[in-house]
């Protein structure tokens, strides 16, 4: 009986540019790979490829997961070619824990260059070394890089990113990036500093002016905002490149405890500057005079205060004219009480993008107090929990929805078959490779032979594409099923419980039912007018035609085509919500 061939998977990876320059792109990774599978005569039933991601983790490869995936659905494959262990991980405790994976499903690593197959009695031992050491290379890299970079700000260079306002960014023969003034920009820059260092003007009242003025600034980076806003100014008035310095160490990348591979930015009060070989936009005085009164305004951040006032519905709300996220705006009282403290500070919602330090993007200036417009929310709510319409549509969605369990028989029904199709492929072709071609009916048997093997690959497609739609099917239903599930809890919860949280429990039980609030511009609270328009709750109920007039008139849903939320609608315009009977009689003599 003829050996059965073996298969295997391709996996490649590039996270750098470098590393492709030294002989590590993709494609000579790939080359090297499927020319050893080819001369070990390995069937390859896939290739996964990482182009630009780290090593340092597994979490961050999507490809990767892919393919373990692949191994832990089912998929029989006897080998992983890597072309260098480093490809494979540069994580020891990842690399070990994705190898024992692998062989739990009779699945092992070949490390091409580095002449290791992890089957062999010796393999998984020198994995385990190299991967240790591949870790400590990472570290390396780490530190060196950093050094790299720390030695440019020695010699004063930029260290890379985006040229700041003021600047230009212009590159050498060798492409090394030098910062150059921009001089319509740094006209601006001396402004600033100016109007912060010979005035009493803050971070809030310069963005205003200069937006009033018409500055702009040019969109960099992943910027989107033009406007001069209040933090743009800050960091600016808080960056020593305007007085031709560099600094190093502004942030430091630190582990995030509890993590292995995980860190995050995390600013420093003390760091290094240098001279630097740019030009500077401001004198040293100025530079002086600035970071003095930086210092004499600066405030310690206060420490979180649980008994502080919980803006409800940020996050929720809608501006009513340009569709963004309204926020809080806490107006402190000034009047004070006779024993020297002062009164209720008031709370109300607004669109930060109306108020002139933001540049005026958006003409909604009014503000609705936060009392007004939380309540209403509130009962809106309570009054949607207590509809029986509202939950008979839940409960609908959760009978009706689609049966799982029947999906899930599905999806494993074609992965069967498709197993099957492959086994009747292979037997097919060891019998093409073992004809005898002096028989004299071998090309008849060839043909027949051929024709089945065709129609099989033809099934094999259709199984793939059955399979890909029964896999989105089941993934959509179960999504379904968990949120409506998930909000029907939540409307029980608030029910029952709401009033008696406290401020930030509400919150976030509003936030995981409600997706987002609409209000009306030009109501007036004081005429009895209602601010609400809508919520739209998250939550995958569906409305349709034919519903009783009673239902319509409950919900105050004037639109039944169908409808992807539901939507609690509120038509009446009065604060008592009313209806009033009007009797007219005929009097005849």
């Amino acid at each position: 009986m003829a050996n059965k061939r073996k298969t295997c998977f391709i996996y490649v990876r590039v996270s750098t540019k470098m590393q492709a320059e030294q002989g590590e792109s993709i494609d000579a990774q790939l080359y090297e790979l499927e020319r050893y599978a080819k001369l070990n005569d390995m069937h390859v039933l896939g290739t996964y490829i990482d182009d630009g991601y780290s090593g340092k983790s597994i979490t961050g490869r999507p490809h990767f997961q892919e393919m373990l995936e692949a191994i832990k659905s089912g998929t029989c494959v006897d080998y992983i070619l890597v072309f260098k262990l480093s490809r494979f991980g540069r994580n020891a405790a990842d690399s070990l824990n994705s190898l024992q994976l692998m062989q739990d499903y009779g699945t092992n690593l070949i490390c091409v260059k580095d002449g290791i197959n992890s089957e062999a009695q010796m393999g998984k031992m020198m994995i385990a070394f190299l991967a240790a050491f591949a870790e400590m290379e990472r570290e390396n890299i780490i530190v060196q890089t950093s050094a790299g970079r720390e030695q440019k700000a020695r010699e004063g260079k930029w260290n890379g990113g985006q040229a700041p306002f003021g600047y230009k960014l212009v590159k050498d023969e060798k492409g090394d990036g030098h910062l150059e003034i921009d001089e319509a920009e740094a006209e601006v820059v001396r402004l600033i500093f100016k109007m912060y260092t010979k005035t009493t003007k803050g971070s809030h009242v310069i963005a205003r002016e200069l937006n009033a003025k018409g500055y702009r600034k040019k969109v960099r980076g992943n910027g989107k905002y033009e406007f001069f806003a209040p933090g743009t100014i800050k960091n600016m008035l808080r960056n020593p490149v305007y007085a031709g310095l560099i600094a190093f160490g502004r942030r430091r990348m630190e582990l995030v405890k509890g993590t292995r591979n995980e860190y995050k930015p995390v600013a420093q009060k003390n760091f290094d500057i240098y001279e630097g070989e740019h030009a500077a936009i401001i004198d040293m005085a100025t530079w002086e005079a600035t970071k003095e009164r930086l210092a004499r305004d600066s405030r310690p951040f206060p420490e979180p205060n649980p008994d502080a006032h919980v803006h409800l519905l940020t996050g929720m709300l809608r501006c009513p004219v340009c569709g963004r996220a309204m926020v809080s705006n806490v107006t402190p009282s000034k009047y004070v009480k006779k024993d020297g403290t002062l009164g209720k500070s008031t709370y109300a919602y607004t669109c930060k993008y109306s108020k002139k330090h933001f540049g005026p993007d958006c003409t909604f200036t009014r503000q609705y107090s936060q009392s007004y417009i939380d309540k209403e929310v509130i009962e809106l709510v309570k009054r949607a929990a207590h509809s029986e319409v509202f939950y008979e549509r839940l409960r609908e969605e959760l009978d009706d929805s689609t049966d799982i369990e029947k999906l899930e028989a599905d999806v494993e029904r074609i992965r069967k078959a498709i197993a099957n199709n492959e086994a009747a492929r292979r037997m097919l072709s060891r019998k093409l490779d073992a004809l005898d071609a002096g028989d004299k009916n071998y090309e008849r048997k060839y043909e027949d032979m051929q024709e089945r093997l065709d129609r099989l690959y033809d099934e094999c497609g259709e199984m793939d594409d059955e399979l890909y739609n029964a896999e989105a099917m089941l993934e959509s239903a179960q999504e379904n099923r968990f949120t409506t599930k998930t909000v029907y809890e939540m409307l029980d919860e608030f029910q029952e419980n709401f009033d008696g949280y406290d401020p930030q429990k509400q919150k976030e039980i509003l936030c995981s039912i409600i997706d987002s609030i609409e209000i009306k511009p030009d109501a007036n609270v004081k005429k009895g007018d209602f601010i609400v328009k809508r919520v739209t709750f998250k939550c995958p109920v569906s409305f349709y035609r034919g519903m009783t007039e009673e239902m319509q008139e409950q919900l105050g849903i004037e639109t039944f085509e169908r409808l992807e939320t539901t939507e609690y609608v509120r038509e009446e315009n009065s604060r008592d919500g009313q209806h009033t009977v009007e009797c007219i009689c005929l009097l005849e003599r």
